[in-house]
């Protein structure tokens, strides 16, 4: 059985302009995102401060500023 490959998680708000951009960046690096949009207060209930926050498979990657160091550092935005 083959492994599913990893794919990227944002979770956000609806008007979240750093959500856009979050997903915008993963678009234009052609990779893989699932997008999980959420209210303010139940970002709040799950610990959340600020939105979006991303993952990598189980991994933590941070917001939208963690989400482009990564890519500049692995080389995807050019």
């Amino acid at each position: 059985m083959q492994k599913q490959p990893l794919s990227y998680l944002v979770i956000g708000t609806a008007d979240c302009r750093y959500c856009v951009a979050a997903k915008n960046l993963l678009n234009e690096c052609k990779l893989a995102y699932d997008e999980e949009v959420i209210t303010m207060a139940e970002a709040k209930e799950r610990g959340y401060e600020t939105v979006p926050q991303i993952f990598y498979g189980p991994n933590y990657v941070g917001g939208y500023t963690e989400l482009h160091a990564r890519l500049s550092k692995t080389h995807m935005l050019f």
